[in-house]
């Protein structure tokens, strides 16, 4: 037979696992949703990557970065005789 002091803190113990389990379970939405926050935002900068690139005339491959873009306008600097503050030459 179980005793009453252990009946009560039995039901202590469930009440406070439950608690935590709500809790787990609030962060867990809370995670969930800013995931597909980052997701949407990630899918809205590769988007906007892709029309920096169009614009340009580049092509876009899943490994290039900014790469390309900075070498265009480093050329089209140069064929304007544009230097750029901070890369001025001694």
């Amino acid at each position: 037979m179980v005793s009453p002091l252990m009946m009560k803190k039995s039901h202590e113990l469930l009440i406070e696992a439950n608690k935590r389990i709500e809790k787990l379970e609030l962060q867990r939405r809370e995670l969930a949703l800013e995931l597909q926050y980052l997701a949407q935002e990630a899918r809205e900068q590769k988007s906007i990557v892709l029309e920096i690139y169009q614009a340009l005339g580049l092509k876009r491959t899943d490994n290039n970065d900014a790469k390309p873009i900075i070498r265009l306008f480093k050329y089209l600097n140069a064929q304007i005789g544009y230097e750029p503050i901070g890369e001025a030459k001694a």
